[in-house]
């Protein structure tokens, strides 16, 4: 299992998201859309999710969203997954915004002189 594609995100000051990511299993299969988060207590990995019609657990909480991929069914593989994330984010690299676009800091307009843009924009 490994890290194929990793984003750096900016979803705004409340989203605990830092990065999303892929992994591709030994069997060749490519899972998108894992999200690195930091909490209050550290980095986490969540599974993909997609929208799911609203619906209450049995602790009273309304969900919203539903897992596409559970990485409970091994011991240990949450925390493997939690360690390969962490080894792969930069946090000091390129971010892109939740519509897709990418950023980058600038400290002079004189840095953007020299940007090559592609001919599809």
């Amino acid at each position: 299992m490994k890290i194929t594609r990793m984003n750096n995100v900016n979803w705004g000051p409340r989203s605990l998201t830092k990065a999303t990511f892929d992994i591709e299993t030994t069997e060749g299969f490519i899972l998108r859309d894992f999200q690195m988060k930091e909490g209050q207590f550290g980095i986490f990995v969540e599974g993909p999710q997609k929208p799911c019609k609203p619906y209450t657990t049995k602790e009273g909480k309304t969900k919203e969203w539903t897992d596409v991929v559970s990485i409970f069914a091994k011991k240990g593989l949450k925390e493997e997954l939690i360690q390969m994330a962490s080894e792969e984010y930069d946090p000091t690299g390129d971010v892109r915004g939740r519509n897709g676009t990418t950023t980058m800091q600038v400290d002079s307009l004189d840095e953007l002189k020299d940007l090559k843009v592609p001919d599809a924009f």
